[in-house]
């Protein structure tokens, strides 16, 4: 006796048969590819596993970065690897499962004697701010996230450095006296440098999703801040508009 999926697949209504597959987890969907040789190349050829990581990878940040990390290497070929998505939650269920039963390694730096004031760091680098005295300037350390080894040193202002944020190849810093610099990770240079107040008591920055969001508090008096809110459209490494100013 014929299974309902063998059945609509003999009527040529495939697309019903994905369209119902499609809502499954992947635990679910790999099951369903053991049960026939039909099923397997339902789910083959509808690209199942392509469309449940589009529905749930927002939603999964470790999937994300294992993408990353697939696209940053150069002998991969994303776009025609059919078995790609598969591979990625499998390698997520095995992750998980790993960092669960304490199946992972570690691994210790040494700094000498500095200290470490800011830390961020997204699917590829590792990015922190060193401080070494007050009277030499902060820089930022970048490591590569995946092999744990320094890519490079930046240093690019004399004040200290209050906020940092990774946004694409570019990264962010703001600095005591108001400056913001724009770092491109790829030539390693500073392409812009702006000033939104020339005197202020702090600046806390934000990065994301073409965004550059400045928040600075401006000294009015002995005693007395205001608050100044700066939106930036990134339209490139280097340009950047101002959407909106809020006082």
């Amino acid at each position: 006796m014929e299974d309902i999926v063998s059945l609509l697949v003999k009527r040529h209504m495939n697309l019903v048969v994905e369209t119902i597959l499609s809502f499954l987890d992947h635990n679910s969907l790999q099951s369903c590819e053991f049960v026939s040789k039909t099923w397997y190349l339902v789910i083959r050829n509808g690209k199942l596993w392509k469309r449940l990581y589009g529905r749930v990878s927002q939603r999964k940040p470790l999937l994300q970065n294992l993408m990353a990390r697939r696209e940053l290497e150069a002998k991969h070929d994303t776009e025609n690897d059919e078995f790609l998505y598969k591979r990625l939650f499998y390698a997520q269920q095995t992750l998980v499962q790993n960092w669960s039963s304490g199946k992972y390694k570690t691994s210790l730096k040494a700094l000498g004697e500095v200290s470490v004031s800011i830390f961020t760091m997204d699917a590829r680098r590792i990015l922190y701010v060193l401080r070494t005295s007050p009277s030499v300037p902060s820089s930022i350390m970048v490591w590569n996230g995946w092999t744990m080894e320094s890519e490079h040193f930046l240093v690019g202002h004399q004040e200290w450095i209050t906020d940092m944020q990774i946004c694409g190849d570019l990264i962010f810093c703001s600095y005591y006296d108001g400056t913001i610099l724009v770092w491109d990770q790829k030539t390693k240079e500073v392409v812009q440098q702006f000033q939104d107040q020339e005197v202020v008591d702090w600046v806390v920055i934000h990065a994301s999703h073409g965004l550059l969001i400045t928040c600075t508090s401006i000294l009015s008096g002995l005693t007395d801040q205001d608050i100044s809110v700066t939106i930036r459209r990134i339209h490139s490494p280097t340009e950047m508009a101002i959407e909106r100013v809020c006082k």
